[in-house]
């Protein structure tokens, strides 16, 4: 009796499984139509078209694809407006300059520093394209923006421009993109057919523009292991333990993030300079101390962190080797 009710369970559970693929496949395939949730900026969140920001549509729809797969915030244009500063920085100094970065640059900045991976498809088609974005993966797209029907753009054009396919409507025959070159561009309608007649690469030294895109995945097969920053930690390393993949010393304490990792120091807190009193916790652990002097004291409640008006948001992580060097003393209730 007992085989024939494992036996029913299984056939159940296969009967579920096969009615959920063929509920998606029949509207993705019947309907067809996506539209991811990748968030939008404009380039320019400081409102002026300068340098850097004035060239920086890569940066911009590397940065929205991050924050997408990280499902990061991505709507303060303070924020927004460093984080691209940062990334030219981190351009200038692996390539030498910043400005009209090829797929294949995009690929080695998206591969080494930051939390997803890329790889360039040349010559895509409609199909290919869409599988992608079924699988919820956003596509990187360069483009002559003089052969793109976008009303938006400032006379000229761009003849170079990225943006990220973000959807599409089989019906319709359109993209949906993320276009960074505009402040109306979030999940702008594109004609397929305009879309992939613009879709150009940068020219390389013989001035040949390759159709190629990006394809993007938030699943690290390649790419888990290298170490782009040179801190003795691989990527995957440096997403779990929350480190800068821009930078090999992540709390700029003068310690290679491997090297406080290997003696049981936090990575991303500079302990030594660390002012007191402060609200801490060790990473991987729920127990938030507030220290002070020599001692620690256990914070109990959320009813304490209220009672005494402490945020949250200043809990600093910190090793269980520098929280070690304090005396326990009296919780605070």
């Amino acid at each position: 009796m007992q085989h024939i009710r494992d036996q029913k369970k299984h056939i159940f559970r296969w009967g579920i499984l096969v009615s959920s693929i063929l509920y998606f496949a029949f509207f993705t395939t019947v309907y067809g139509k996506v539209k991811l949730s990748v968030p939008f900026s404009i380039q320019i969140p400081n409102g002026s078209w300068v340098q850097p920001f004035k060239d920086a549509c890569e940066e911009t729809v590397l940065l929205m694809v991050e924050a997408y797969y990280q499902k990061q915030e991505f709507s303060d244009k303070k924020n927004i407006q460093q984080r691209i500063e940062k990334m030219v920085d981190l351009e200038d100094q692996i390539f030498g300059f910043n400005k009209d970065t090829s797929t294949e640059l995009m690929a080695r900045l998206i591969n080494g520093y930051l939390s997803y991976e890329a790889r360039i498809v040349e010559n895509p088609d409609f199909e290919s394209i869409t599988k992608e974005l079924d699988a919820y993966h956003p596509v990187i797209v360069p483009i002559n923006g003089r052969l793109l029907a976008n009303a938006n753009y400032q006379s000229p054009a761009p003849e170079y421009h990225v943006i990220v396919l973000v959807g599409y409507d089989r019906e319709k025959m359109e993209f949906y993109a993320n276009d960074p070159g505009t402040k109306f561009g979030e999940q702008m309608a594109f004609g397929v057919q305009s879309l992939l007649s613009s879709n150009l690469d940068y020219p390389n030294a013989k001035g040949y523009r390759a159709k190629n895109m990006i394809f993007t995945s938030p699943i690290l097969t390649t790419t888990a292991t290298s170490d782009a920053d040179q801190d003795g930690l691989s990527k995957r390393e440096e997403l779990e333990r929350q480190t800068d993949l821009y930078a090999s010393d992540t709390d700029a304490d003068g310690f290679l993030d491997a090297e406080e990792v290997e003696s049981g120091y936090s990575p991303v807190t500079n302990e030594r300079s660390i002012k007191l009193p402060s609200l801490v916790r060790a990473r991987g652990t729920q127990k938030i101390y507030r220290i002070q002097e020599k001692e620690k004291r256990h914070v109990q409640s959320h009813d304490a962190m209220v009672a005494h008006k402490w945020d949250y948001k200043n809990i600093l992580e910190v090793s269980s080797r520098f929280l070690d060097g304090f005396q326990e003393a009296e919780s605070i209730k």
